[in-house]
């Protein structure tokens, strides 16, 4: 849509667009839609206003030890070569930090390890519009997701106002980061296949029973289900099995 980008919650920023436009819409509290992919940012809890008008923590809950999706729908390979752009732009010496190729798998661990490292050693002039740049590339090549603006700003007044303190914490000290971490502390973030995203039927019963269970629990404040049952069966319907994705192709 005219080069901008979609960096908030897509479906709130869709309904806000189609507003501006002057289409009218709402949302529907009898529907549950479930997304293919992931957002690696969106992750964590967040403050929300109840319907009593109280504010809350809201957010996932990683309880299921089934393994989850990936968070990038990018592969190793592809992360790599996106981390050597960043490294090619922004290394003073190259040689500084050694960028693998040929890998299939990373761990957490070493990723977070890796890219920390690069954007240590990297070097780039303090003004601000180096450094805005510097963040847009940090953003695709280095966290491979896109930040909110709101973000963004406040990097940037990091950056001009310490630098040198906003580089040493712009991996450690990262909110995106710790997000990432809460969702996947130990499984790869990469994709292997395109079937990671997609659920056996068999192992996604016990938990869209659960997840089911626990939304007709608070049936009326957020969602609006007829009955127990109804709640399975609109988590059921919207959650994307293995054998759609066959059956695709």
């Amino acid at each position: 849509s005219g080069g901008d980008n979609w960096v908030e919650y897509e479906d709130i920023e869709h309904a806000l667009r189609a507003s501006r436009a002057g289409i009218p819409n709402r949302v529907n509290p009898y529907g549950i839609t479930q997304s293919v992919t992931s957002r690696a940012l969106l992750g964590g809890k967040a403050p929300v206003e109840s319907v009593n008008g109280c504010l809350e923590m809201s957010g996932p809950c990683y309880l299921s030890l089934l393994e989850k999706k990936p968070l990038f729908n990018l592969s190793v390979e592809a992360a790599l070569t996106r981390l050597r752009q960043f490294g090619d732009k922004y290394l003073a010496n190259p040689s500084a930090v050694i960028i693998p190729t040929g890998l299939d798998r990373i761990t957490v661990r070493a990723w977070i390890e890796l890219i920390d490292r690069v954007v240590q050693q990297s070097t780039f002039k303090n003004d601000i519009e180096t450094v805005r740049a510097f963040i847009a590339d940090f953003e695709g090549l280095v966290l491979c997701d896109q930040l909110p603006s709101i973000r963004h700003a406040f990097l940037v007044s990091c950056f001009l106002t310490d630098p040198i303190q906003a580089k040493q914490t712009l991996i450690t000290h990262s909110c995106e980061v710790r997000n990432m971490l809460r969702q996947r502390s130990t499984q790869t973030w990469f994709v292997r296949q395109q079937d990671d995203y997609f659920h056996h039927n068999l192992l996604s019963l016990p938990g869209i029973l659960i997840s089911a269970l626990g939304a007709y629990r608070h049936n009326g404040k957020i969602f609006y289900f007829e009955s127990a049952w109804a709640a399975v069966k609109a988590i059921y319907n919207s959650t994307p099995f293995t054998s759609y994705a066959r059956g695709s192709r």
